[in-house]
């Protein structure tokens, strides 16, 4: 290496994580949004009117294009360049953004989320194929390794984040949050690279086939439609019940899922794929183990003795934040880079499809006897015991080839 090559190579460093930088700020936006929206829901049915079910409709219209144009994203970055997706992705994210804040009707603000959802679809499905483009060797691991602390992290800071503005100003700055976060991504996105699928595909193929080739990786798929859609509709049916039946504000209803957001961030930091070394079984059946003790203690809590929920959240919460990183690590090892972006988008695409179908599910089963959590409850029970089937499916060792004897 010469001088100048050595000198280059700290700077390099550095705009590479930049770069990262850039990619889970954008990632943590969506977050912020999806966890935001599910606070301030009630409060904007209240304003702008509309059925009771259009609180559910909130969440479910940005996830839904969200989910069905994931995988489609997934490939335009693989054939034009993640870089220009991702980056036009998120010029129209905040524009839908600012959109939502300034919507006067449910139906405008219903549309405005759809666009969201769809820029979103452009984004997400970019960060993993971009991450390996710009890390080598271990540090793809440990860049990897960053996504789960800062999704633990925005998912601390959303629900307390919406509670907040809405109290202090309205619901409407809950999106505007959404403006600084995206324009801190365009001024440090400029050390992404250009980067696309190897062998350029066509157009028109939204899936790389050979994923579909070995039974690891649709297992993968329902454990990922389960597990989110287990999460996401339990912390609607959490934040509904806090204020449609308990009565609370905006921010009393974030502090309810304060226990679980904490539990999964200090989970997610802990794991960072260390837990999940050469028993990926252990890890994510315990932890599996962990959510479904949390949420029978608190049925139990919401029935009988409501001081307990706080800690029976935090054990969901340390359970889905031991889950999550593991997952990502085992779906994602063995791919190559011409399936990165289709696996990514589809991984994705079914994230949202799964927290789509929690929000419709656990959420319609709620809002129809606001008194009582048992049946919504009861339902998430299952998704973590088909979630667990799945999963051992996912992790399975391959049998063997049994070799022919010598004399056969």
């Amino acid at each position: 290496m010469t001088l100048l090559e050595t000198r280059a190579a700290p700077a390099a460093y550095r705009h590479r994580w930049i770069g990262l930088v850039a990619l889970l700020a954008a990632e943590a936006a969506n977050l912020l949004d999806a966890t935001i929206a599910q606070i301030v829901a009630p409060v904007i049915h209240a304003d702008l009117g509309g059925p009771l079910s259009s609180v559910k409709w909130v969440t479910s219209a940005y996830t839904l294009p969200f989910a069905l144009l994931l995988l489609p994203g997934g490939r335009l970055g693989d054939i034009v360049g993640r870089r220009r997706v991702f980056l036009g992705g998120v010029v129209a994210f905040a524009a839908a953004s600012l959109a939502c804040a300034l919507a006067p009707t449910m139906g405008l603000l219903l549309a405005a989320r759809a666009v969201q959802g769809a820029a979103a679809a452009a984004i997400v499905p970019q960060t993993v194929g971009l991450i390996k483009a710009m890390f080598r060797g271990r540090e793809v691991t440990r860049a990897l390794g960053t996504i789960g602390p800062v999704m633990g992290l925005a998912a601390i800071s959303g629900p307390i984040l919406g509670g907040v503005l809405a109290h202090a100003w309205s619901w409407r700055a809950a999106f505007l949050v959404n403006l600084p976060v995206c324009l801190a991504v365009l001024l440090l996105a400029r050390p992404l690279p250009q980067d696309r699928a190897p062998d350029r595909p066509r157009w028109y193929s939204l899936l790389e086939v050979s994923l579909l080739r070995r039974p690891a990786f649709p297992a993968a798929l329902v454990t990922c439609g389960l597990l989110f859609a287990l999460t996401t509709g339990l912390t609607l049916v959490v934040v509904l019940h806090a204020q449609l039946a308990a009565g609370a504000d905006t921010i009393g209803a974030a502090l309810t899922l304060l226990p679980w957001t904490l539990g999964m961030a200090a989970a997610s930091l802990a794991a960072g794929g260390r837990l999940l070394s050469a028993r990926p079984r252990r890890t994510l059946l315990g932890s599996l183990a962990l959510v479904l003790c949390g949420i029978t203690i608190a049925v139990y809590a919401y029935r009988q003795h409501p001081a307990v929920l706080p800690y029976a959240l935090a054990v969901i919460g340390v359970g889905a934040g031991l889950f999550t990183p593991s997952f990502f690590t085992t779906a994602l090892s063995d791919l190559d880079a011409q399936q990165i972006g289709s696996a990514s988008g589809l991984l994705n695409a079914v994230q949202q499809l799964g927290a789509t179908v929690g929000t419709m599910v656990l959420g319609g089963m709620y809002l129809r006897d606001p008194a009582t959590v048992d049946p919504a409850f009861a339902v998430a029970a299952s998704f973590v015991l088909g979630t667990a089937l799945t999963t051992a499916v996912m992790v399975r060792r391959p049998a063997p080839v049994a070799s022919k004897a010598p004399w056969t």
